[in-house]
């Protein structure tokens, strides 16, 4: 009954598609800025028309993943960061995303009372959820 709760106000809280598809660009975008600064625009923009172009936008499922996977890394990871070094921050960030993850896809595996499965098992979900964490890892480490 409170996974169900949970479920529903995780639904409620989750962006529409275009919303995912803006955040999904701005944070990547911002990513390959910390590592090729203004270069980093173009291939932003090269992404986005490639993206639009060939359709190549990751579907809505996997951008909701990602888009917790920013909240869950970056609030562990600024909450961390005030007791321990960014580094060991960034690491515990993924390590609980991943975690939090995990949990997330053991329960879409799991039957319903009716005999129904509750959502689909899938590695792309948890790929997509830790791929945040990965980012702050990675600027971190080579920043």
């Amino acid at each position: 009954m409170m996974q169900k709760k949970l479920n529903n106000i995780i639904k409620k809280l989750t962006p529409t598609r275009g919303w995912l598809i803006l955040i999904y660009f701005i944070v990547n975008g911002l990513f390959l800025y910390d590592f090729l600064a203004y270069q980093a625009i173009i291939y932003t923009a090269a992404l986005i028309g490639l993206s639009w172009c060939f359709n190549l936008t990751p579907a809505t499922d996997k951008l909701a993943h990602y888009y917790w996977g920013v909240i869950y890394s970056m609030i562990t990871f600024i909450v961390v960061q005030f007791f321990l070094s960014p580094i060991v921050s960034s690491i515990i960030a993924l390590i609980f995303t991943s975690f939090l993850a995990y949990k997330k896809e053991q329960n879409d595996g799991k039957l319903k009372a009716d005999g129904t499965k509750k959502g689909n098992k899938e590695m792309l979900d948890f790929v997509f959820t830790i791929i945040p964490a990965i980012q702050i890892l990675l600027i971190i480490i080579f920043k």
